[in-house]
């Protein structure tokens, strides 16, 4: 948390089956301490899911909660969530914090999760119920498309060697690339009206040239609706990549969801990504900046400051 309202700055996540021992526990608090730096947060909230329920000998996890205190993280509040109730591992007065835990608001009540589930489904997104379910989302096509994609990225790389044979510049075939992803962004918001198979093989051939990924991949930041279309884009491209084709638009995919703030989204594309190409540049760079915890208006801010004078 930061500023006077105590407004969330920034959000982390861990597996609790990855935190078992003594140096778990010193990695996820120099995280914890190295992210609060970051986002320039003055405070914290830990929140605890568990299916261990608490028994007569306290809390579970106390250990992790005591391990981030010891390392002077100011927490606001240290909950222990189990089985639609919560409890403080800080507050021990029965009147606000009962030893029976408080039971969760439902979503329809107030403090609920109905104002949050409702923008997500406004802004055409929906919590799915794990990680699988979120990979699954990126999955390549398969049987009759498959075939169709390669066929098809075949015929249209065939295609491009021979107009370079007969004398196309790669400025001609760069500006027709960036013109196909404007055609194909205006097409993306009709669901009606799906890529076929040789415009989306050509998409995906335009994207190995960095300079008309790099383009295409800035039209994310020019509004919410950009950004959705392009991400709807490019999910539709990963799918139907191939493995030599799929680094670009992966990581471009993974780009989009960093700047709209999804990070676990991102993580998926970034995986496809660099499972193709381990070397891809932009995809290591991402890398580093999700492993860093760099928020995306940091970045912006320092791409757009002006250069420091002699």
């Amino acid at each position: 948390m930061g500023g006077p309202r105590r407004r969330v700055a920034c959000t982390m996540r861990w597996d609790l089956p990855a935190v078992r021992s003594r140096r778990d526990r010193e990695s996820a608090v120099c995280e914890i301490r190295s992210r609060l730096a970051l986002a320039e947060g003055e405070a914290a909230v830990l929140v605890l899911y568990t299916r261990r329920p608490p028994g007569r000998h306290g809390l579970p996890l106390v250990s992790l909660v005591a391990a981030v205190q010891a390392a002077d993280v100011p927490l606001l509040d240290a909950l222990c969530v189990h089985a639609g109730r919560w409890w403080s591992y800080l507050c021990t007065d029965p009147r606000c914090c009962p030893p029976a835990g408080t039971p969760l608001p439902a979503p329809t009540e107030p403090g609920g999760a109905s104002g949050v589930a409702a923008a997500a489904v406004l802004a055409g997104r929906t919590a799915l119920p794990s990680r699988a379910a979120l990979v699954a989302t990126l999955r390549p096509v398969e049987g009759a498309g498959r075939a169709a994609m390669d066929e098809a990225l075949a015929h249209r790389q065939a295609e491009l060697a021979t107009r370079v044979a007969a004398g196309a510049t790669v400025e001609e075939i760069r500006a027709e690339s960036v013109q196909l992803f404007r055609t194909a962004l205006r097409r993306a918001a009709d669901p009606s009206t799906p890529l076929d198979p040789a415009t989306a093989a050509r998409l995906l051939l335009g994207v190995r040239d960095v300079r008309v990924r790099d383009e295409v991949v800035t039209w994310a930041e020019r509004s919410a609706a950009s950004g959705d279309a392009l991400r709807s884009l490019l999910t539709d491209l990963v799918r139907r990549a191939g493995p030599d084709t799929v680094a670009a638009p992966a990581t471009m995919l993974a780009w989009v969801a960093y700047q709209q703030g999804d990070g676990a989204f991102a993580w998926i594309a970034l995986e496809r990504a660099l499972a193709a190409d381990p070397g891809y540049r932009l995809a290591l760079l991402l890398d580093t900046l999700l492993r860093n915890g760099v928020h995306p208006p940091a970045l912006r801010a320092r791409a757009e400051a002006p250069p420091p004078t002699a």
